[in-house]
């Protein structure tokens, strides 16, 4: 064989181990040229101002389950921010907003780790999707920024952490078309798909101090061929005295099968102060875990109008939520009670305590829907007391009476401004108030719950001290409403 034709062989053995070096590289894998510029890129070049994100979606699938969980927040027209997967309510967001944007901007690819598809579980940036089963392992959690006007500003899929190196997390970019699995520093904590952390959870926002009453219905509701009534067991109205901390009943009714009848404690009763606490404490801080819209035609204040009454998909929607529309007589009855609470500047809050949703917390607790609505409470702000003018008296000098008219026409004028300022201020409170929990069924905790929802064993204790002589409270209280006194 002469040189020429070694030559010849050479050439074509090397091509064919290039042939087979190419055809046994992993289809999906990138040119090696390209990945080693890949280190100390922007993740997201075209990402540079954390202010312009108005929309962030977060998709995360839970192995436990089996089930994907989506949530989203964004920039309404008006420039609010509202969370559409709950029906636009308003959300909490610029803080967490511009947070979660800036762990995109700036942010540099430190390394890559794989080229290959077949490898993303092991990364743990499988990209989450709704045909996955709980079998389903390796998926990240996919996280896109838009701007106002829907540009997409970063499509990422967060991994696992790499190890031994904080901070660092597998990712994978989605909105290109590469398999390539990087390494960039992310902080996933920031995320969060539960609806409570983007809101502000204290729905009342009063002050404990700020409350001086109580009034609780107990009742539930009976289903009957005639529809829904209640079933009523107590009403206990109760006042408190900020000033001294102290709690005293102003009426107790009890129910019979001939209506309601007042009701005294017992030489041994009192009320539950720690109960009567906990519930002021619970309304200082009542949080919200979920919320759902209410039926078209339900007005903020419950009047129960004709437009709402004929729809009967609006009557089921509160039937399913545990409310009952009583059309004859207009009104809205709750499956388990009410709790109205007065406060000082003549604002009444009537929380409407529903059925359970269908939802539970991570800990398999019960949620239960709640009403809310607000209410001006003229009681607390009557008319001022005004001094008569006086008339004039035998040889009184008429200037000294103008003058004391005068003094006191203007002390009644201002008791007056003081009476309407306090009225309007209550009036405009009320509206508020209304605007704000008008569209919304609330969603609470089975905890918040019990603190707040008090039966007749919760608020009447046995005095401290006292000898009963072998009888409780309740052998008491069950002869007093048998009639035996």
């Amino acid at each position: 064989m002469n040189e020429s034709t070694k030559t010849i062989c050479y050439a074509v053995a090397a091509l064919l181990v290039a042939i087979a070096a190419i055809a046994s590289q992993p289809r999906d894998a990138e040119p090696v040229g390209m990945l080693l510029d890949l280190p100390g890129e922007p993740l997201f070049a075209n990402f540079e101002d954390p202010d312009v994100a108005a929309r962030l979606r977060i998709v995360e699938f839970d192995e436990e389950v089996g089930r994907l969980r989506q949530f989203e927040v964004k920039r309404d027209r008006r420039g609010a921010w509202v969370i559409p997967s709950h029906g636009d309510y308003p959300a909490d967001a610029n803080e967490q907003m511009r947070d979660a944007s800036l762990m995109f901007v700036g942010k540099k690819i430190l390394d890559y780790s794989s080229t290959v598809r077949g490898e993303h579980a092991m990364f743990g940036v499988v990209e989450p999707n709704e045909e996955m089963t709980a079998s389903a392992e390796g998926v990240g959690v996919k996280v896109i920024l838009e701007d106002a006007d829907g540009n997409e500003l970063a499509n990422l899929i967060i991994g696992k952490k790499v190890k031994n190196e904080p901070g660092r997390r597998f990712v994978r970019r989605t909105s290109t078309t590469s398999d390539i699995v990087l390494i960039a520093e992310i902080d996933p904590t920031k995320l969060s798909t539960k609806f409570e952390n983007w809101i502000a959870t204290d729905l009342l926002q009063l002050n404990a101090f700020d409350i001086d009453g109580v009034t609780l219905k107990d009742y539930s509701l009976s289903r009957s061929a005639g529809g829904y009534r209640p079933i009523q067991r107590l009403q206990v109205d109760a006042a408190f005295d900020s000033t001294t901390g102290i709690w005293s009943l102003n009426e107790m009714l009890t129910y019979t099968a001939e209506g309601a009848v007042p009701t005294e404690l017992l030489d041994d009763e009192e009320l539950n102060a720690e109960a009567l606490d906990s519930l002021r404490k619970a309304l200082d801080d009542l949080k919200i875990v979920n919320v759902a819209r209410k039926p078209d035609g339900l007005s903020a204040d419950l009047t129960l109008g004709e437009n709402f009454l004929n729809k009967q998909e609006s009557i089921d929607d509160l039937i399913g939520k545990g409310f009952h529309a009583d059309t004859i007589a207009k009104k809205l009855y709750s499956a388990n009670g009410e709790a109205h609470i007065s406060m000082k500047g003549g604002v009444r809050y009537v929380l409407r305590f529903g059925g359970t949703s269908s939802t539970r917390d991570e800990a398999g607790q019960l949620h239960r829907f709640l009403f809310v609505t607000a209410e001006v409470d003229y009681s607390k702000l009557p008319s001022p007391q005004l001094i008569e003018l006086p008339t004039a008296k035998p040889g009184e000098d008429k200037d000294e009476l103008a003058a004391r008219r005068s003094q006191i026409a203007k002390e009644n004028e201002r008791k007056v401004a003081e009476w309407e300022g306090k009225k309007r201020a209550a009036e405009d409170r009320v509206r508020a108030l209304q605007a704000r929990f008008g569209p919304w069924y609330y969603v609470i905790s089975e905890d918040v719950y019990r603190d707040i929802h008090l039966g007749r064993n919760d608020l009447i204790a046995e005095s401290r001290g006292e000898n009963n002589l072998g009888y409780g409270v309740d052998d008491f209280r069950a002869l007093q409403q048998g009639g035996l006194y």
